[in-house]
């Protein structure tokens, strides 16, 4: 049955012989405290540090920092595309109303010619 176990915790177990020692852990209360004791061990053992750790450690960190920048450029990006957006909207809507305005009021003026002699000053 200790072989069971070690290859339960390797992963090469089948589904039926996983199904066999299950019902045996739920028998046999010392298998069962064995099994506990083994799956502490095996977790522990994954926190110890391994061949590797610092190096990917520093990949990880690399790799967040280059994706924080790239985050941080794209904010300022689109930051930038919704300032122009504005100025773009503000200096279109002035050149806009100016041409469009100016001919309105160029049409409104009256035009009053009067000979020399009919000319009439007031202060």
């Amino acid at each position: 049955m200790e072989e069971y176990l070690h290859n339960y915790f390797l992963g090469i177990m089948t589904d039926s012989e996983k199904e066999r020692l299950f019902k045996e852990l739920e028998k046999d209360a010392a298998l069962k405290e064995e099994f506990a004791a083994l799956q502490n061990s095996m977790a522990l053992s994954g926190l110890m540090e391994e061949e590797g750790d610092k190096r990917m450690a520093a990949v990880k960190l690399k790799e967040l920092k280059r994706m924080a920048a790239k985050r941080r450029v794209l904010r300022l990006s689109w930051k930038m595309v919704k300032y122009a957006a504005m100025i773009l909207l503000v200096v279109g809507t002035w050149l806009l109303s100016k041409e469009y305005n100016l001919d309105i009021y160029s049409r409104e003026y009256t035009w009053v010619q009067a000979p020399k002699g009919q000319r009439y000053m007031s202060l």
